[in-house]
């Protein structure tokens, strides 16, 4: 495989993994049995397709590869995982623990 492929592979793996990780949140809120063997389907296949990402941006940076594909799929899982574990911590800062 040559080394410019490899960024390329890193920055759509981690797009990918990024949208079957959205889709499965967003199938159904009252899943059947066959949905939620599709939510996990998704859910997993989503974090190894962005685990997998990354690890391709590595083989990339190791390989000396040009441009900045090898940087933008490591970059991309690493954004989407901060923002998934601010947005609770924001929405509790803000609106507190109120009591029902």
């Amino acid at each position: 495989m040559s080394s410019l492929k490899k960024g390329l592979w890193s920055t759509t793996l981690s797009i990918v993994g990024i949208v079957l990780f959205i889709v499965s949140y967003s199938i159904s809120e009252n899943p059947t049995f066959l949905q939620k063997v599709g939510i996990g389907i998704f859910f997993f296949t989503g974090i190894a397709t962005m685990l997998t990402s990354i690890i391709f941006g590595i083989l990339g940076i190791r390989s000396n590869e040009k441009g900045f594909l090898k940087y933008v799929g490591i970059i991309i899982v690493f954004l989407f995982v901060i923002g998934v574990t601010i947005v609770p911590v924001l929405l509790m800062a803000i609106f507190g623990f109120r009591e029902a």
